[in-house]
This record gives C-alpha cells, sequence and structure tokens, in this order.
C-alpha cells in the first residue's frame, strides 16, 4: 500500500530580536523542515507507530531557491525516503508560497532579508498484518513445494510445544487465528493454542500444518523435525 503524504507551510515565527541578529548579504529563506514518518497498523488494532521524526533547517538565498527550486528540494529531502510523486506535486505550491512572501516586502533596514518559512511534512505508511500473514503462509507454501520431501515437526514436539490459552482473560495477543482467518471463541479454551514464538492458532490448524512443515506460519520459528 502506498504512503500517504500530509504537507503545509507557511510564515514562521521569528524569535524576539536581541539586536545581535545576523547581517546576511542577500534575502534568504530560512526554512525549518519538520519532518515525521509514522507506520499506521490498522490490524489487529488500530495503532500509529513512529518511524522517523526531526527537524533541520536550511539557509538558502532566495534567488538561488527560485532559480533552483526542485533541486534544492530535492537534496533537502534526499534523507527522508519521500517519493518522487511528492515532490513533484509539492514543488509548484511551496515556490509560489515562497514568492508570495517575496513579493509581501518584507526586508529589513540594512543588509539582507531573512524569511523564516515552516514546512511540516507527515508521512503516513499504511501496514497490514494480513497481507504479511498472507505471505508468509505463501512463502511457507511455495518453500514446502519447492523440495520433494516436506519437513513435518515431530509428534512429540507438537504435544509438549502447544501451549493451551484462555481468550476470556485478556492474555490472549490476537483475536483470530492466522491460519483460518477465523476469530476464536470464549470457552473454547483447548481448541485454542501458542507455539514457542507466542503466535496463536486454533489447535486443529496449527497441527495439521506442523504435520506437514515445522515451521511456524507467521515467522517461520523451526519446530523440532
Amino acid at each position: 500500500m502506498e504512503s500517504i503524504y500530509e504537507y503545509h507551510i507557511c510564515r514562521e515565527e521569528q524569535e524576539q530580536d536581541d539586536g545581535n541578529h545576523i547581517q546576511l548579504p542577500c534575502d534568504c529563506f530560512l526554512i525549518h523542515l519538520y519532518f515525521r514518518h509514522v507506520l499506521q497498523v490498522d490490524y489487529p488494532q488500530r495503532a500509529v507507530i513512529p518511524m522517523a521524526s526531526f527537524c533541520q533547517p536550511f539557509l538558502v538565498p532566495c534567488d538561488a531557491f527560485f532559480a533552483l527550486g526542485p533541486t534544492i528540494l530535492h537534496d533537502m529531502f534526499s534523507e527522508t525516503g519521500v517519493s518522487q510523486d511528492f515532490l513533484e506535486a509539492a514543488t509548484p505550491h511551496i515556490l509560489s508560497f515562497a514568492l508570495d512572501m517575496v513579493e509581501e516586502g518584507t526586508t529589513r533596514s540594512a543588509g539582507g532579508a531573512l524569511l523564516p518559512v515552516a514546512l511540516v511534512v507527515l508521512v503516513a505508511t499504511p501496514y497490514d498484518d494480513r497481507d504479511e500473514i498472507e505471505r508468509a503462509i505463501r512463502e511457507s507454501t511455495e518453500e514446502a513445494r519447492s523440495v520433494i520431501v516436506t519437513v513435518p515437526a515431530t509428534k512429540s514436539s507438537i504435544d509438549e510445544a502447544l501451549r493451551n490459552v484462555r481468550i476470556d482473560d485478556g492474555s490472549c495477543p490476537t483475536r483470530e487465528c492466522s491460519i483460518c482467518l477465523e476469530e476464536f471463541c470464549n470457552g473454547l479454551e483447548p481448541e485454542v493454542v501458542c507455539m514457542p514464538c507466542s503466535h496463536v492458532y486454533h489447535r486443529s490448524c496449527i497441527v495439521r500444518w506442523l504435520q506437514t512443515s515445522h515451521l511456524c506460519p507467521m515467522c517461520r520459528f523451526p519446530m523440532p523435525t
């Protein structure tokens, strides 16, 4: 799934002038890039996981920004991993806002003008565990088909490793079996088991799986063979 981009650009309030400001040879933009990347998880429950967050200042002469805007913005975002499509869509708006700031005539009595700009970018990347589950099952199945003889787990390891889980006391980390994708039912404790890797399944589903492949379908944890 593609990432979702949101951005906002505005004039940034300057700190109170203490009389010791830096003399600039020309008008310059002081662009503070506020960047945040999060992972949006919708399954088994909705959550937002921070991936990257930083604020970085860029001092750019106005003339250079208008002449080489796309290249300068590309360099500013080079470490963020944003898509080229986002840059191509956002660049005209950013340049237009910068031009409006200059045309407003914000200047100093002496030297160049410092034009502070806040550029806030939020990147949200959707993440669906179901896709990962299907991928893991598909890869495990393809791996099993790629060899002549599959390697099942031993019966003793299955009997010893699978631990019953109560699903009505809040200790179960998920609400459905990752093999059949059916929800667990309260009161069926013997039918829900946990592997040593902590992934939870219906007993019948995981036993049938381990009788064919000794690898956990979620994380490929190996059971004894």
